[in-house]
Formats: structure tokens, C-alpha cells, sequence
């Protein structure tokens, strides 16, 4: 039978977590005598109604009526369980969680999944102490300062590590008298077919870890160092445990941030999150080698108010641009999107590494479209606009995406279009009118 949270644990994080700094987090707090006040973050609260008492650690809207303590508004707000409620704000405060009292998604579980995050912890622990202090860790070491100019403090804050060859991680697992079962089910292994014998999977490899919300590392993306292996990246596969489509890479550290700003950015790598970082944007995550999903937007409306998409400039991250700024509408159309524009076609990555952190910063903070912009000039790729039969193709485009902007929005890329193709303005007025009432006729 699974553990219960110990009383004393929970009284000790009670202990320890002010509510006033978590609900901070959520919305300003402004103190009047003993109480803080300030807008309630449940509702739209345009007359500050929250009221939050530090003494008895309980808040309070006279508003909509919501009240509790710090658990009650951290489950309320974020959707967690009582347990996971209990266990993110233990982490928040750096207590430690023993792992018989984790939780996965609210509910215990059971001593194999403890297992399991627990050899993810530790294989993390022994990859980074490889790369940083053993001879097998050097080329990688090399690299990683040389290629990609990340410092050590870089690689110990986010985790990075090396995998050798000598099967370090499966003999550790060994020593420790982890079954068979546990060893197959952490998909850390790979058995030969053939020979039945198991290695570890990211063998040779640079290996950044792959962490939950709440900061539990339960996977690896790795990048070979051998120039010559047809598999130049590796993730660690789908599992009951670890579901890319839910799993969005330094959330757990970029979430309280996003809250504070209101803004989260969204990349297609990992090292272009890192980048955004040394850069001082700390609000960046990115899928794992795969689409946004409506989880992941979910997510991250959340906690955000804004997304910047950074994606890349060739036609697959064009592409994502396009089915993510569509999801955001779907699933979060009280979500602001932009779309960042990176110059000559340059990932954030390699903006930093060829023209400076602060380049970057920059064009992340300036160099923002918004999705109409993106949209109208996406539909320019590929076609010869001085052709008449591909400018006219361009044309339709873009007044099915032109129907329903704003009047705004219509008005400046009517006249862009106008002024650079010498297009009279009253003309396209009237194809996009047009559009506008054939849509309409379909509709009815």
C-alpha cells in the first residue's frame, strides 16, 4: 500500500512557505496595515478585492469568494492535487522530498516508478560528474566550451552531462540491485536483440535531462559526438512516465518567471532556450522534437498572457509557426501570440554564438510580428511575385488571411501591398470585400 504524506512533513512545509510570497507570484500585493490586498487572479478583478492575511496565512476574495490557505490556492490556481500541491510548494522552498512520498499526478506511487525517477536522478547526477571531472567527459567538455561556448556555471544550471561508453549508468544500477523489471521499464537500456545484453542507451553521447513541471527528471535528449553516426540526436522514447506532447523542456524552471512577466517564449531547440537564457530572456521552453500540442498550450495558458513563438526560418519551422499560432487561437484566444523574426535566417543559437548575447536580447525583444504580419509574409515563400499568376495566387492568400484581422491590421498590409506592388489599394479593398462575402455565403 502505498505512504501517505507524513503530517509532519506537511506542518513542516506549512512552516516554511509564506503565502503572501507565493500568491506574489499570481498578482502584485500591495500591504494596507496587517492584510495585503490586490487584484484576485481568478477573475477579472478591475477593483482589488483579494485580501491575503500573513499572521493566519489564509486569503480571502470578497469578490468571487474564493478562500483558503497556501494549498487550497496553489490547487485551485495551478489544477494540482492535494498531494502535488504539497509537493511543489515543498520544492519551491528547497525541502527535501523523500521518494516514498512522492506523487505522480496526484496519486502515490508505486515503489517501481519510484525506482525509476530515482535511477533518472541519479543517472543525471553521474552523467554531469562525468563530463565535468573525468578524462572520459574531455572531448564532450571540449565541445560543449569550444563549439557551443557554454561556460561550466551554464552546464551545471541546466544539467548537462556526458554519457561514456564503458555502460557507467548500467553498472551502477547493478550495484544497487535494481531488478531487471526496473532496468527495462526506465528505457535508460538498450537490449541487443541478438546477444540479449543491455548497454545504456545515450552511450557516447552529450545528454541534456528532461524534467516534469515540478522538476523530476524523467528523460534525456542526447547529441552524438561522432560525426560519422546516421543518428546525430537521440530522445529518450514514449513511455508511461514520460509523454512528449505533455512535457515542455524548462518549464520547471522558467514557470515562475512566466508568471512574474506574463510572457513565456516557445523554441524548437534546447540550446536555444539555454541561449535565451544567457541572454537574459529566462522565460524560454520548447517541445521535445515535436509539435505544440493542445496540453502544451494548456499549460502555458496557465500562467502566461503572452507567447512569443521563436521558431526557425527555413520552411518546417515556418510551418510550426503557422499550426502553433492556429492552436493558440483553438485552444487560448485570450493568449497574445507574436512571432519573433531572428535575422539571415539565424536560430537564436546561433545568433548568440556569431553575433552576441546582447544581439539577441534585442531581436527577441524587437523583432516581433504579430501573426497576421507572419502569415502575409509566409505566403510570399516560394513564389515569384513579379509573375502575374503566382503574384495573384499571393493575393488570394492573403485575403483569406486578411478576413479576419482587425480593420487595423487589414489597412497597414493593404497599403504595404499597395506601395510595393503598385497595386491600387482600392482594388485590393474590394478582392478582400469580396472574400469577406464569399466566406459568409459558405458559412450560411
Amino acid at each position: 500500500m502505498a505512504n501517505r504524506i507524513p503530517q509532519a512533513f506537511i506542518d513542516n512545509v506549512r512552516s516554511k512557505v509564506n503565502i503572501v510570497d507565493v500568491i506574489g507570484q499570481y498578482t502584485q500585493l500591495v500591504k494596507k496595515g496587517r492584510q495585503w490586498t490586490g487584484s484576485c487572479p481568478f477573475h477579472d478583478d478591475r477593483h482589488p478585492s483579494l485580501f491575503v492575511e500573513e499572521n493566519k496565512q489564509v486569503f480571502n476574495c470578497f469578490s468571487c469568494g474564493r478562500s483558503g490557505s497556501v494549498f487550497s490556492f496553489i490547487m485551485e490556481k495551478e489544477g494540482y492535487s492535494y498531494p502535488e500541491a504539497i509537493l511543489s510548494l515543498a520544492e519551491s522552498v528547497d525541502i527535501p522530498i523523500d521518494s516514498s512520498i512522492s506523487a505522480n499526478n496526484g496519486n502515490q506511487i508505486d515503489g517501481t516508478t519510484q525506482a525509476i525517477y530515482q535511477l533518472h536522478t541519479d543517472a543525471q547526477r553521474l552523467y554531469q560528474h562525468t563530463l565535468l571531472n573525468t578524462v572520459s567527459g574531455e572531448q564532450a567538455l571540449a565541445y560543449l566550451h569550444d563549439k557551443r561556448q557554454l561556460s561550466d556555471e551554464i552546464i551545471k544550471e541546466f544539467g548537462i552531462g556526458f554519457v561514456p561508453d564503458d555502460n557507467l549508468l548500467l553498472s551502477y544500477a547493478k550495484e544497487k540491485n535494481l531488478s531487471h523489471e526496473i532496468l527495462m521499464a526506465s528505457e535508460l537500456f538498450i537490449t541487443n536483440t541478438v546477444s540479449g545484453d543491455m548497454r545504456d542507451r545515450f552511450s557516447g553521447r552529450i545528454v541534456w535531462p528532461i524534467k516534469t513541471e515540478r522538476g523530476q527528471v524523467v528523460g534525456f535528449s542526447g547529441r552524438s559526438l561522432d560525426a560519422e553516426n546516421s543518428i546525430k540526436y537521440m530522445n529518450s522514447p514514449e513511455s508511461p512516465f514520460f509523454t512528449k506532447g505533455r512535457i515542455l523542456y524548462n518549464l520547471d524552471r522558467a514557470k515562475n518567471v512566466i508568471r512574474q512577466t506574463g510572457t513565456a517564449m516557445i523554441f524548437e531547440g534546447f540550446m536555444d532556450v539555454i541561449s535565451a537564457h544567457m541572454a537574459d530572456e529566462k522565460v524560454g521552453v520548447a517541445t521535445m522534437g515535436t509539435a505544440l500540442t493542445p496540453d502544451h498550450v494548456r499549460q502555458l495558458s496557465r500562467i502566461a498572457k503572452r507567447i512569443l513563438l521563436v521558431y526557425d526560418s527555413d520552411e518546417a519551422g515556418q510551418n510550426a509557426a503557422r499550426r502553433s499560432i492556429e492552436l493558440f487561437k483553438n485552444n487560448a484566444k485570450d493568449i497574445e501570440v507574436g512571432v519573433v523574426h531572428l535575422p539571415d535566417l539565424l536560430d537564436p543559437d546561433e545568433v548568440r554564438i556569431q553575433r552576441g548575447s546582447q544581439v539577441l536580447k534585442k531581436s527577441l525583444n524587437q523583432s516581433v510580428l504579430t501573426p497576421i504580419e507572419f502569415l502575409v509574409n509566409a505566403a510570399r515563400n516560394g513564389k515569384n511575385l513579379s509573375n502575374q499568376a503566382q503574384y495573384l495566387t499571393f493575393l488570394h492568400e492573403v485575403m483569406q488571411i486578411l478576413y479576419t484581422a482587425t480593420p487595423v491590421e487589414q489597412d497597414i498590409q493593404l497599403t504595404r501591398i499597395a506601395n510595393e506592388f503598385g497595386t491600387s489599394k482600392q482594388a485590393l479593398q474590394a478582392q478582400l470585400q469580396q472574400t469577406k462575402q464569399f466566406v459568409v455565403v459558405v458559412l450560411v
